[in-house]
């Protein structure tokens, strides 16, 4: 499968979009995990503590398949990203607390997973090397991970830091995708902003050829990544208020996905389209 964008699109995220809103299904209450499938399809799943399962939808949100992974549980579904083979990854990495020990990605053979009720994950156990306490003092809150994206044939991973006081650092991991238990080192860290985990935390990653989107709660950010250092392009502030957890994109759109909020409504597909 190859995964087609437009870098124009990317590019220009400080522009002006068209915005369309879609009321998601309850099936997806809880999303926290946004991708593209093909050119008609999309690919989500919930936060922690929901069923295993993935969900293909259309461009419009309606789902039109269920595939249940039957070898593992929804500990903290954070992200999901896909290679251009269709292998999607998934990444178990939600750490509220900063106390897990059991941190992991799940691999699935998503032209299977397509097709099928059920199927079955690889898995990738991971663990940082910088995390010596379980959890560490408040000051080192920087092991909870909310975005996954895959780039030259890489994972990467974003975490979501909960510093008191806040410091508006997240670190950048990358590791293997081949299934093993790796220890991860930060490849280099990135301030995201001074004001909080409310709008500063990643809870999403889009990597597209040398461009990643983040996704905060109240915009996103467009990096450039040619070089180790992530450079700041531009932002794009929503006008609308959810709880967005999630962002992919392809040659049309960005499709943002917000999930259920007892005073914001939803669960919301945003599309911004040019």
């Amino acid at each position: 499968m190859i995964r087609l964008f437009s870098l124009l699109l990317v590019l220009s995220a400080c522009s002006k979009y068209t915005t369309s809103t879609y009321k998601l299904p309850k099936e997806l209450k809880e999303i926290s995990g946004l991708a593209v499938f093909n050119d008609s399809l999309l690919i989500a799943h919930n936060d922690g503590g929901n069923e295993p399962n993935i969900y293909f939808l259309t461009k419009k949100g309606k789902i039109v398949h269920t595939c249940s992974i039957i070898n593992t549980s929804n500990t903290d579904w954070e992200d999901i990203t896909i290679d251009p083979n269709g292998t999607i990854y998934i990444a178990d990495v939600g750490n509220n607390l900063n106390n897990r020990t059991n941190l992991s990605i799940l691999k699935i053979n998503g032209n299977l997973a397509v097709f099928q009720d059920t199927c079955r994950a690889e898995v990738i156990l991971i663990s940082y090397a910088n995390q010596l306490n379980f959890p560490p003092k408040k000051a080192a809150l920087n092991f909870d991970c909310e975005a996954i994206a895959w780039h030259n044939d890489s994972l990467i991973l974003l975490t979501k830091p909960r510093t008191i006081p806040w410091k508006g650092f997240a670190y950048i991991y990358s590791l293997s995708p081949q299934v093993g238990t790796y220890q991860l080192s930060p490849k280099d860290s990135l301030f995201i902003g001074p004001n909080g985990w409310k709008k500063d935390a990643p809870t999403a990653l889009e990597i597209v050829e040398n461009r990643a989107l983040v996704l905060t709660y109240n915009r996103f950010m467009l990096f450039d990544i040619h070089t180790q250092k992530w450079k700041l392009k531009s932002s794009y502030v929503f006008k609308n208020i959810s709880q967005k957890e999630a962002i992919t994109t392809d040659q049309h759109a960005i499709y943002i996905g917000a999930e259920k909020h007892r005073l914001l409504g939803g669960p919301f597909l945003h599309i911004l389209e040019k």
